[in-house]
């Protein structure tokens, strides 16, 4: 059996109270790539000291996560392969103190750290193996009834408050770092670790949950972990962010919080609301202060009968307790959801069938039925249209819309349905009505912007790319923002948003080396940038990940007519509109195509693909 001894000294496997020295190497460490040294040797079978690796399970802010099985103890623990942050400063030294601390954190609630150490390959940690899905996972669903959003509150209250004892602030507190254990434990994720090695949340990541000294760059302490743990509670018992601004955030200009109005725990609202307070002299100091209320919630919840302690924002209208039917519904929306934002035909179909069976277990389910459809209107976006399946989505997004008139998620739905059945002016007035009912849904602004561009209304499209990649960082709106600049003609605006979607779909290959699109609209930003070499090895690298996915495809047909390689563009465009990828009004407008207008060939290409269009497969 293969295995990897740790280095000597500085790279010897290290317990938790001496990891000082490991941490400050990797932050003054110059920044790497997970994909390099790690990449090429994880598998199974392989041995690091004495975990054997068995197989991956995930991709997080540190790197690459392994299920492993210690060969000492026989039990299974989590490695994480680790990529360095770089760049040491005097902050990285107080959070180099701090992640010392929270690797000694003994509590229920946090996740517990069992090693770490470096080999030839890179550092790792070692830590407790979970099972579940987190706290972001769940909340794909929906809102969480009272009971149990209050119990994980509190449990989450109860771990910060044990780190803030130890002197620890987490500082990216979020649904991301909350893991919901099949046992029924809940564990706070990523104390302190995460900066250590570089992972600022300014830099990227959900501006939903940050205070406002945050935003303003102000001190931060206990009470900016209080907030999150405020927006936190608020997204499980309303089912939206508290902040309606253009981000969905408390970040300057945002709007007040609707009152929240809990009939079985009066004081619960009240409680939240102060935990969002703007200004953090008026929130409570820490944890501590939060774990007696809540705990205080929890038991008047408790008491109150089952029909007595309905959420929801004040004046909103009372919800049913959920059946068994629709508690499965509910995680196949969870998983549905998933995939619906892979664009590779599979994942889109295997998102369908979620949403289907969603609908089988309780038809009355406003998500599914509105993932049903929108699974369905991405289908006929991108691959060859089957007009009775969207006649399908149309019914299951007006389902949707009257299940639930004042979901934001039905209304996606059905500006998205409208769009494919070319109904624009419609299909452009309820996507503009899903972003007014909820500023923090990336998805509409995304499809109003694919609208918006494929009407021909690009300096529209440029607004609404960018607020889609504002609300939550996106590769494809990134990227898409600066194509839209660069068709409008606006050289200077375009670099800079090229540069800013290469830094962006950098960080998502970080973690998700595999993605194929990603890799391809890498290659085109590069190309932008007038980095043309490395632009074309990230499109073979896109073409070796998947050679069969038609987006991969049309992706580097539109590098291959950047570089004027225009016989081996055409190709490839020939390719996709064989099998119906895409649409005419797109390829038309879309500028990375530009050399190839004119062209006999190019015109031909276009009445295919509009027939296509047209007739279906």
């Amino acid at each position: 059996m293969p295995e990897v001894e740790p280095q000597s000294e500085a790279g010897a496997e290290q317990l938790p109270g001496d990891l000082s020295r490991l941490l400050r190497e990797l932050v003054q460490a110059p920044p790497a790539e997970l994909g390099g040294a790690w990449d090429q040797w994880l598998w199974p079978g392989q041995v690091v000291a004495h975990f054997e690796l068995l197989r991956e399970i995930g991709r997080g802010g540190f790197g690459v996560v392994w299920e492993a099985r210690d060969t000492h103890s026989g039990a299974r623990v989590a490695f994480k392969a680790l990529r360095a942050g770089g760049g040491a400063s005097p902050r990285e030294d107080r959070l180099l103190r701090e992640a010392e601390l929270a690797s000694r954190l003994t509590h229920p609630g946090i996740v517990a750290f069992r090693t770490a150490g470096r080999t030839e390959h890179g550092p790792y940690l070692v830590l407790e193996l979970l099972h579940g899905r987190t706290l972001a996972e769940r909340l794909e669903a929906g809102a969480v009834a009272p009971r149990e959003a209050v119990r994980v509150g509190l449990a989450v209250a109860e771990a910060v408050a044990h780190a803030h004892a130890q002197g620890v602030v987490h500082r990216d507190l979020k649904p991301a770092n909350v893991f919901l254990c099949d046992t029924g434990e809940v564990k706070v994720l990523d104390f302190g670790l995460a900066h250590a090695f570089g992972h600022r949340r300014v830099g990227g990541g959900t501006p939903a949950y940050m205070a406002p000294e945050q935003w303003r760059g102000a001190p931060e302490d206990e009470r900016t972990d209080v907030f999150a743990l405020g927006v936190m509670l608020y997204r499980m018992l309303a089912g939206a962010l508290p902040f309606p601004g253009e981000r969905g955030s408390a970040g300057p200009g945002a709007c007040p919080a609707p009152e929240l109005e809990v009939p079985g725990a009066p004081e619960l609202g009240r409680l939240v609301a102060l935990l969002i307070e703007e200004d953090p002299v008026r929130r409570p100091r820490d944890g501590e202060a939060v774990v007696a209320p809540l705990a205080r919630c929890l038991a008047e919840l408790e008491r109150a009968p089952e029909s007595a302690v309905r959420q929801r924002p004040r004046g909103a209208a009372e919800t049913a307790p959920p059946t068994a039917g629709q508690a499965q519904a509910e995680e196949y929306c969870v998983r549905g959801r998933q995939f619906l934002r892979e664009v590779r035909k599979a994942s889109l179909l295997f998102a369908r069938e979620m949403f289907a069976r969603a609908i089988r277990v309780d038809p009355g389910s406003a998500l599914a039925q509105a993932g049903y459809a929108e699974a369905i209107a991405l289908l006929h976006l991108y691959y060859p249209p089957d007009q009775a399946q969207l006649a399908e989505a149309d019914r299951a997004s007006l389902r949707a819309m009257a299940l639930a008139p004042d979901l934001a998620a039905a209304h996606v739905a059905r500006g998205l349905t409208l769009f494919r059945l070319r109904r624009g002016a419609e299909a452009r007035e309820a996507l503009e009505r899903a972003m007014a009912m909820d500023p923090s849904l990336s998805e509409a602004y995304y499809y109003a912007a694919r609208t918006a561009f494929e009407d021909g209304r690009i300096a529209d499209a440029a607004a609404l790319f960018a607020s889609a990649a504002r609300v939550r960082e996106s590769y494809p709106a990134s990227f898409f923002a600066a194509q839209a600049l660069e068709a409008l003609g606006r050289r200077e605006e375009a670099r800079a948003a090229y540069a800013e979607a290469l830094r962006v779909v950098e960080r998502h290959m970080d973690l998700n080396p595999d993605d194929p699109r990603a890799a391809t609209m890498r290659a085109v930003a590069l190309c932008r940038l007038a980095r043309p070499d490395e632009g074309l090895h990230w499109a073979e690298q896109a073409l070796a990940i998947d050679p069969q996915d038609a987006g991969v495809r049309y992706n580097v047909a539109c590098l291959y007519a950047l570089e004027g390689r225009t016989e081996e563009a055409f190709a490839r465009l020939a390719e996709v509109v064989k099998v119906g990828f895409g649409s005419a009004d797109w390829f038309r407008r879309d500028p990375d195509l530009a050399s190839l207008r004119g062209d006999p060939r190019f015109e031909r290409l276009m009445a295919e693909s509009a027939a296509a269009s047209r007739n279906g497969p």
